[in-house]
């Protein structure tokens, strides 16, 4: 205890408490760095890592999806084909019984029909 005496008086109380604080700050600094900091920098790393790959991944899934609607879209393009083409078919068909259900009823008409 005599020895900080001569510097107390020399100093005074405030010179003495600033140099304990910058002593005490000196010797916590090491432990604040390998105690705290370090296993701090460590879990955002592992965190930042973590994000990239499930970034990555995503990414990849979105490829995927986009390959996908592309297909499903070039499918629903040949659905409306075969669907304009199917009522073209029913309309050529309509036409042909409309066509033959004239041709009947002037035969039944003119009595030409089978059996008269």
């Amino acid at each position: 205890m005599t020895d900080w005496l001569p510097l107390v008086q020399s100093i005074g109380i405030p010179g003495t408490i600033l140099l304990g604080v910058a002593y005490a700050l000196w010797k916590i600094i090491p432990w604040i760095g390998s105690e705290v900091v370090l296993p701090a920098v460590k879990t955002h790393l592992d965190f930042v890592n973590s994000a990239k790959a499930s970034i990555e991944q995503m990414a990849a899934r979105l490829t995927e999806f986009g390959v996908d609607l592309h297909k499903i879209g070039d499918a629903q393009a040949k659905l409306a084909e075969s669907q304009a083409t199917l009522a073209r078919s029913q309309t050529k068909l309509t036409d042909a019984q409309v066509q033959v259900a004239t041709e009947s009823v002037k035969v039944l008409k003119t009595g030409n029909g089978a059996g008269t």
